[in-house]
């Protein structure tokens, strides 16, 4: 019976490193998805949030919703007669006899009497204010939050980088296979490792696929070795 037959190990193909076009096209053509995920699935989120938040402080939940209706309801309806009397009874204890003989003192009088309805209204809109910036008991996930530009070009160089370390090893299979080492396989290492932190993304091995594919490499590799 014949031996095991050898295998034959190819040299590999260079991974191609990302350049920032195709990682904007690609983040771009995957944008659609995760929107329609997150408008799929968020405001089911929401809702268990807000059943969560209704058992745990069942007090606080609606308190929000209880104020946010009285602020719309006290900027919106108009001013109560109780109100407006006693506005007008405090000011005519203030300016007395004087409403009826000073034209400045009634001037006076409908100038205080405009601000504290105004004061009325402000009131009510500070409470709104206040209200609709209040700090939610819990935030609801946000499937877009983590899906940016700046982490998908990070993506890309991570998976560039694994792939150069691959690539590296199997080069390495190649040339121990054909009893040789050229010289600048030493820095492969290095160069990988640089890559997959993002320092110096494609230039070493974009530099050593070009020496690869030189034709003095393609014609005669015992020869450039001997030499």
């Amino acid at each position: 019976m014949g031996g095991q037959p050898s295998t034959t190990i190819q040299m590999p193909a260079a991974p191609t490193p990302p350049t920032a076009a195709q990682t904007a096209a690609d983040y771009a053509s995957a944008l659609p998805t995760y929107y329609q995920t997150a408008l799929q699935y968020e405001p089911q989120m929401a809702a268990l949030e807000k059943q969560i938040n209704e058992q745990l402080y069942p007090q606080t939940a609606g308190l929000q919703e209880t104020l946010a209706a009285q602020a719309s309801q006290g900027m919106t309806q108009p001013l109560p007669d109780w109100y407006k009397q006693n506005v007008a009874d405090t000011l005519k204890s203030t300016f007395g006899r004087n409403l009826v003989y000073n034209p400045q003192a009634q001037e006076q009088y409908g100038l205080a009497t405009n601000q504290a309805y105004k004061d009325w209204g402000d009131y009510y809109r500070n409470l709104g204010l206040s209200v609709g910036n209040r700090q939610p008991l819990a935030a609801s996930p946000n499937l877009m939050s983590s899906y940016t530009p700046a982490a998908n070009m990070g993506f890309a160089q991570q998976g560039y980088g694994t792939q150069a370390n691959v690539y590296g090893t199997q080069s390495q299979n190649y040339w121990n296979q054909q009893n040789y080492s050229p010289p600048w396989m030493n820095m492969l290492g290095t160069v990988g490792g640089g890559v997959g932190q993002g320092i110096g993304t494609g230039m070493g091995y974009a530099a050593m696929g070009a020496m690869m594919s030189s034709i003095r490499y393609k014609k005669n590799i015992k020869l450039w070795a001997e030499q």
